[in-house]
C-alpha cells in the first residue's frame, strides 16, 4: 500500500467515525445557508422584484459535467469586458454550450465565437426565467415564474435546439411565493422540477414535480427537503444537496427522500453510471468523495493541499469540474489543480491570466473547458452596484485562458 493509499484509507475511517457521532437531521431541517439565499418570489411581487429574485440565485449547472460555483470576484480586471450575470451554464458535444443570464437563454456551437438567442417567448411581461437544462443539443427545458394572481410556474420545452418552444403549466399555485427552482432531466422524456417553498408555508421543504412525457404534463410528488441543487439518473435515482452540504437521496423517482450517509459536507455529486464523484470539505481541507456502487457507499480521496478557500466562505463553493470518474479539475484561483488518477496525484498549473476567485469551471475534456468569472462593479462607494460575468475558454487544459464575448453583450 502506498503512502497515498494509506492516507486515503485513514481519511475514510476518520470520516466514518465522525459521521457516527453526528446525529442525522430530520426531513425539513434547514441549516444556516453557506450560499447567498435566493430571494423569495411572492404572488404580489412587482416585475422588478421577480427579476431581482432570479438574478441573485446563481445556480450554475450542467447536463453532464459537475459544476460548482463561488462568490463574485471583488474587482474587475483591466482590459476585459463583462456581460450579464451568468445563472446557468451547460455544454453540448463539439464545442457547444448554453448560457442563461439576466437577458435570456443563449447557445453557441463554436466555443462562443457566435451566440444565438434561444429564449422562449414569455407573453407575461412580469415572467422571469428561473432555470434551464438540456439533455443534448436539441432537447431543452426552461422554467419561468408567471406573476398573475397566485404565482405559477410554466415550463417551456424545445426539441429543435431552441428554435421553437411549447409550454406546460405546473399544477400548483404558490400564494406564499417560492425560492430557487431546479430542473433535472435524465433523458428526453423523464424530468423533475424542484421548487423551494418559503418558511411560512412549509419550513425547509421543496415541492417536487415529475414528468414522463418530456414536460408535456407534470405530476406533483411529495415534498422534499430544501436543496440548492438536484440531479437525477435514470428513472428512479436522484440526489439533492442542501446549503450546508448535507446530501439527500431518492430511489423511487422523487416520491420519497432520505438522508444519504456521507461523513462530510459535499456539493452535488456527478455520476457516470455507477461511479460517483463529489467535492467534500474535511477537517484538514478539501477531499473528494467517490462511490463505485451508485452512491450506496463512499470513500474519501485527499484533495490538493494548501488551497486557500477564504474568498469563498466555504470550500464547497470552489469550482470543481468532473470530466470523468478519474479526471478532475479544481480551480480555486489563481491556479488550477488537476488529477488524472482519481486523486492519487494532483498537478498545479498557473494559467496565462489569473483570477483570484472564479464562479464556475466546466471541462468537457482534459483540454477543453469554460471558466466563469463573476465580478461586482459600483458607480459610487458601495452604491449603484451590479454583478456581471466574464466567460473564458481554454483548449490546452487551462494553461491559456481566452476571453469569450459574453452572450447579450455587443461585440
Amino acid at each position: 500500500m502506498t503512502d497515498r493509499d494509506e492516507l486515503a484509507e485513514r481519511l475514510t475511517r476518520f470520516y466514518q467515525d465522525v459521521r457516527a457521532e453526528v446525529p442525522a437531521m430530520p426531513p425539513g431541517w434547514r441549516p444556516e445557508s453557506r450560499r447567498r439565499p435566493a430571494a423569495l418570489l411572492s404572488a404580489g411581487a412587482s416585475v422588478a422584484l421577480v427579476m431581482l429574485a432570479v438574478s441573485v440565485a446563481i445556480a450554475i449547472r450542467t447536463v453532464r459535467e459537475d459544476v460548482h460555483h463561488g462568490p463574485p470576484a471583488p474587482a474587475s480586471h483591466a482590459g476585459t469586458v463583462a456581460g450579464p450575470l451568468v445563472r446557468d451554464l451547460g455544454s453540448f458535444a463539439g464545442g457547444g454550450a448554453w448560457v442563461l443570464n439576466g437577458t435570456g437563454l443563449y447557445r453557441t456551437d463554436d466555443w462562443g465565437a457566435h451566440w444565438q438567442t434561444v429564449s422562449p417567448s414569455v407573453p407575461n411581461p412580469g415572467a422571469a426565467l428561473l432555470a434551464a437544462t438540456f439533455t443534448d443539443s436539441r432537447h431543452g427545458w426552461a422554467a419561468a415564474a408567471v406573476p398573475e394572481g397566485n404565482l405559477r410556474v410554466t415550463v417551456y420545452r424545445t426539441a429543435d435546439g431552441g428554435r421553437t418552444w411549447t409550454t406546460s403549466l405546473v399544477p400548483a399555485t404558490f400564494s406564499d411565493g417560492f425560492g430557487e427552482s431546479h430542473l433535472s432531466f435524465s433523458d428526453a422524456a423523464h424530468g423533475w422540477l424542484v421548487v423551494d417553498l418559503p418558511h411560512g408555508g412549509a419550513a425547509g421543504m421543496a415541492a417536487v414535480f415529475a414528468t414522463a412525457d418530456g414536460g408535456g404534463s407534470w405530476t406533483r410528488l411529495a415534498n422534499a427537503p430544501t436543496v440548492s441543487g438536484v440531479r437525477f439518473q435514470g428513472l428512479s435515482a436522484g440526489w439533492g444537496v442542501d446549503v450546508a452540504g448535507r446530501l439527500y437521496r431518492t430511489t423511487d423517482g422523487g416520491r420519497t427522500w432520505e438522508d444519504a450517509p456521507l461523513p462530510v459536507p459535499v456539493d452535488l455529486p456527478a455520476f457516470f453510471g455507477s461511479e460517483g464523484v463529489a467535492l467534500g470539505s474535511g477537517p484538514s481541507g478539501l477531499v473528494v468523495m467517490v462511490s463505485h456502487d451508485s452512491g450506496s457507499t463512499w470513500s474519501a480521496r485527499p484533495g490538493p493541499a494548501g488551497i486557500d478557500a477564504s474568498h469563498y466562505g466555504s470550500p464547497l463553493m470552489i469550482p470543481f469540474a468532473v470530466i470523468n470518474p478519474r479526471q478532475w479539475v479544481i480551480f480555486p484561483g489563481p491556479a488550477f489543480y488537476q488529477s488524472a488518477d482519481a486523486g492519487g496525484t494532483w498537478q498545479a498549473l498557473r494559467p496565462n491570466r489569473g483570477w483570484p476567485v472564479a464562479a464556475a469551471a466546466l471541462f468537457t475534456s482534459p483540454s477543453d473547458g469554460w471558466i466563469v468569472v463573476t465580478q461586482g462593479t459600483c458607480q459610487g462607494v458601495k452604491s449603484d452596484c451590479v454583478q456581471e460575468s466574464m466567460l473564458l475558454a481554454t483548449h490546452d487544459g487551462g494553461h491559456t485562458l481566452s476571453q469569450v464575448t459574453a452572450p447579450g453583450t455587443a461585440g
